[in-house]
Order: C-alpha cells, then sequence, then structure tokens
C-alpha cells in the first residue's frame, strides 16, 4: 500500500522546489511513486556516477525510495497526486523533466506554461507502445528514450499519419533490464541438465474482466505442470490478488500438499526469476524481462490481449510482444494447457543453443544492451545543456 502524503506536505514539497537553486532544476525526474523508482533509479544511479549534476526527484508518494536517495546530491520533493501536483506540472521551472508518465496534456499532467521545459519520456519496458499505451500517450513529449528499433518505427508511423511534429528520439535502451541481466550473471540457476527437475514460474498479468490465465485455465494449468513433476512457483499480480482473490484461492485449495507447489506473495523481489528454466506468462512485460535477462524460453498462454489502444492497428504495425512470441518461445491456446509439459520440455531441451538464439533477438531489437543507463544519463545532461538559454 502506498503512502499518500498530506496536503501540507504537499504544499511544502511544491514551495521547496520553487526556492531550488538553477542547478539543482537543471534535470528533475517526476514519479508516480514507489513501483516506478526501480526503472528511474538505473537512471538517476547512472547520472550520479558518470556526471556533477545534482537532480531533484519528484513523486507523488511519501515512502517513494527515491526522495531519500543520496541525499547530498540529489533533493527530493513529494507534491502529491492532487491540485499541488497539478499546480507543480503547470509552473514547472526547469531545464529537462524525464518521467516514465505518459499521456502529457492529455489528462490532468499538462506542460508548464512559465518555462519551455523540455519533456523526456522513458521507457519501463522493452515491448512496443502502440497497444499497451494510449493512442496520444507521446504525442506531446519533446523526445522519448526509445528501447528498441521498434518504438522508433512505431513513433514515426503515428507522426507520419496523424502529420504530428517529429520528437527527438534516442536510442537508449532498458536500463531496468541491464539490473537483470547483471543480477542473471551473477545469481542465475545454472542451465536444466536433467540432474533436477525443471523449475516452472507462472507469472500472468492480471485481468479486469476475467479473461486472464489464471482465470480462464489456472486450475488445470497448475494440475499439469506438478503432475509432470515440475517444481511449480505461482506468481500472481498484485491486480489479480486485489481484483480476483478467489482466483488465487481456488488453484491453491485444488492442488493443496502438492509438495512442488510454491506460491509467492511478494512480486517485487527477483529470486523466483533467477531460478526458474522457463516462464508461463500471457501479456506481462515480465516475459521479455524474464528471457532477455535469463535468456531462457517462454511459454504463452494466448489470452485475449490488453489493449488501451483500439486503434493501433491503425499503424500497420505488429506489435513488437506480439511478433516475438513465437521467436523466444511457444503460444498455447487456453484450452491447450494439457501440452504444456510436453511444450516445456522440449523447449529446455538444447538451453545452450535457446540462450543464444534469444541473445541474438535480444541484441537486435533492444538499444546499448549492458549500457544504457550510461548513455541515458548523457543524454540528459546535454539536453539540459542545451535547453540551458532557452
Amino acid at each position: 500500500m502506498s503512502k499518500k502524503p498530506t496536503f501540507w506536505q504537499c504544499f511544502q514539497g511544491y514551495r521547496a522546489f520553487g526556492k531550488l537553486p538553477p542547478e539543482r532544476r537543471r534535470i528533475v525526474f517526476y514519479s508516480e511513486g514507489k513501483t516506478y523508482w526501480p526503472f528511474l533509479r538505473p537512471f538517476v544511479e547512472a547520472l550520479l556516477e558518470t556526471t556533477s549534476e545534482t537532480p531533484t526527484y519528484v513523486s507523488s508518494e511519501a515512502d517513494d525510495p527515491g526522495l531519500g536517495w543520496c541525499p547530498e546530491r540529489m533533493t527530493g520533493v513529494t507534491v502529491g497526486a492532487g491540485f499541488m501536483m497539478s499546480m507543480w506540472f503547470s509552473t514547472l521551472d526547469a531545464n529537462v523533466l524525464a518521467m516514465t508518465t505518459p499521456d502529457l496534456e492529455v489528462f490532468h499532467v499538462k506542460r508548464s506554461k512559465v518555462r519551455p521545459v523540455h519533456y523526456a519520456y522513458l521507457m519501463h519496458g522493452a515491448d512496443s507502445i502502440s497497444m499497451v499505451l494510449r493512442e496520444r500517450a507521446v504525442d506531446h513529449f519533446d523526445s522519448v528514450f526509445c528501447a528498441g528499433p521498434h518504438n522508433v518505427t512505431e513513433i514515426r508511423r503515428r507522426e507520419e499519419l496523424e502529420k504530428l511534429p517529429a520528437k527527438t528520439l534516442f536510442e537508449i535502451g532498458y536500463p531496468y533490464q541491464d539490473e537483470l541481466i547483471a543480477t542473471a550473471r551473477q545469481t542465475g540457476a545454472p542451465p536444466p541438465d536433467g540432474s533436477r527437475p525443471l523449475r516452472v514460474l507462472l507469472a500472468p498479468s492480471w485481468s479486469e474482466n476475467g479473461t486472464g490465465t489464471l482465470e480462464t485455465c489456472g486450475v488445470e494449468l497448475v494440475g499439469a505442470l506438478l503432475d509432470a513433476g515440475f517444481e511449480t512457483i505461482l506468481r500472481p499480480h498484485p491486480r489479480t490478488r486485489m481484483l480476483r482473490p478467489e482466483c488465487v484461492a481456488a488453484i491453491e485449495t485444488a492442488h493443496r500438499g502438492r509438495a512442488n507447489l510454491v506460491t509467492e506473495p511478494d512480486t517485487t523481489g527477483k529470486s523466483s526469476l533467477m531460478e526458474a528454466d522457463v516462464l508461463i506468462s500471457d501479456w506481462s512485460a515480465v516475459a521479455l524481462e524474464f528471457a532477455f535477462s535469463r535468456l531462457r524460453p517462454v511459454l504463452y498462454i494466448d489470452v485475449p490481449r490488453k489493449v488501451m489502444n483500439p486503434h493501433y492497428q491503425k499503424l500497420g504495425l505488429e506489435p513488437f510482444e506480439v511478433s516475438v512470441r513465437n521467436e523466444i518461445g511457444t503460444v498455447l491456446a487456453p484450452g491447450e494447457v494439457a501440452r504444456a509439459p510436453g511444450a516445456i520440455r522440449r523447449l529446455c531441451a538444447d538451453a545452450a543453443s535457446m540462450a543464444e538464439h534469444i541473445r541474438n533477438i535480444r541484441d537486435k531489437n533492444v538499444f546499448n544492451v549492458g549500457g544504457s543507463a550510461a548513455v541515458g544519463a548523457k543524454t540528459l545532461v546535454e539536453l539540459a545543456n542545451r535547453d540551458r538559454s532557452s
């Protein structure tokens, strides 16, 4: 549960930001809350480690870890998510504002009325944005820190079709994924060699209308995995636990007492991602993160797509997270989950070849693998320098 700041705290944060010297307003990060800190932290750390910048971190939640991160170098300010936040955005005086929040100028988050701030959108996923974000999600940003070439293609296509001004598109990559890659090299389990049972992580996305993997075939799927002798880790999305707790309870009840089933209550940790030989998912962003960090395959359950932009097909482009599924794994319909054990064994039969195959796909479709945060930090400084005279 996030900690909402009081109105007085938000007012104090708003005033404190306004009193900051110009050097602490050259580069400003905005975060909706602690959930987004893992995606912003790599940029912040690279900026502090490789430059002399003294950025400011503004959050809508009082318990965002970024607020107290390296306080001698970075100022932390909270402005809440209501009136004071809207005031802060509309009166922002800064060189660059970097954020993972889309839909600038679409809803309540507006551009500054007092200064031509440079707004940079930071990707927090390696997938396409055309389907999973709203149609105008990045239209009003000055630049986008793209994760891969598919982002460049889809944004340019929309600009062409809608006759929008061309944004500056930077080839940055995905820093959070780079952190997962580094963790996998240090603590990732060795490839399966037949000496132990296969470890399967079931981590699907959540569904608002009950059409997700756990809702449609969770009991049957977990049963098939357990009967095959696989060590199975059930990692429900927090939203699934909140919206459909009975779904998770039904799986646990049906398979109570099975020694090879573990339910993971905390989805913020990385241990299960590092231990698994294969991931079962659907439209969750964790699928690409797992495959591209562990170089292990994904078994996709083909439930209905999660579509935020009903007009994404106008672009005439298949979203990357759709087209890559059969490249890094196998797709099964919900009614085919009895075939899951066989599909998993085939995916894990030649771990070395599969790893090399996934590595090639990753390196072709994600910019600056292993070094994206440093590239992003350098780009932020260049933007701050360029916009200083604006």
